[in-house]
């Protein structure tokens, strides 16, 4: 039995990439949100589905894109959170009621 989940980031980039392409055919070259506030699950929390979450937290929206828009402009930058801000914003813009139409 394996212990672990294995994701293929190369299916996982073919994946994001189809995701993206139909968003700009759809969208266009930008995705107006509704809401920019969201629950967060503490990190030492959101996977252990055995017991129920500690106190939730507050996300935002803008916070973790404007760190994407900062990693764009950095070639330097080190990558550490951004996985978890982009899937805060991929959320978002991936849930049709917070799209703004």
């Amino acid at each position: 039995m394996n212990d672990f989940v294995e994701i293929s980031l190369g299916t996982l980039r073919a994946a994001f990439e189809k995701v993206m392409t139909h968003f700009q055919e759809s969208e266009g070259d930008v995705v107006r949100l509704k809401a920019d506030y969201f629950w967060s699950i503490p990190d030492d929390d959101i996977y252990d589905v055995t017991r129920d979450p500690g106190k939730l937290t507050i996300g935002q929206i803008t916070e973790s894109y404007e760190q994407l828009v900062s990693l764009v402009g950095d070639s330097d930058r080190r990558v550490t959170w951004e996985g978890v801000w982009l899937s805060e914003v991929l959320r978002a813009v991936g849930t049709p009621r917070t799209r703004k139409s």
